[in-house]
């Protein structure tokens, strides 16, 4: 049965960057929803956070495919030092 199919960009290239192999969502994904999958961990040195999320078209497996444009989002650490409280990832 056909499903969903999600392709990941990066918000500010335009340029197509992948999830760890075995990754999914457990739920429909929204915006500002945080992915901790730790492909884009390592490359956005923190939590990608979901910018937006447009439906394309039907891919050649059958499934609904969306592209899903995301960004590095920033945390807030726990830290005695005040200028480490936040990260920009």
């Amino acid at each position: 049965m056909p499903g969903l199919a999600y392709r990941f960009f990066d918000n500010n290239t335009g340029e197509e960057v992948f999830a760890s192999d075995d990754f999914d969502f457990a739920a429909m994904p929204t915006v500002n929803h945080l992915i901790r999958d730790p492909e884009l961990v390592a490359r956005y040195g923190g939590p990608a956070v979901i910018n937006r999320i447009e439906q394309g078209e039907v891919n050649t497996a059958g499934a609904v495919e969306y592209h899903i444009f995301i960004d590095g989002s920033e945390e807030r650490l726990n830290s005695q030092d005040i200028d480490e409280n936040y990260r920009r990832s």
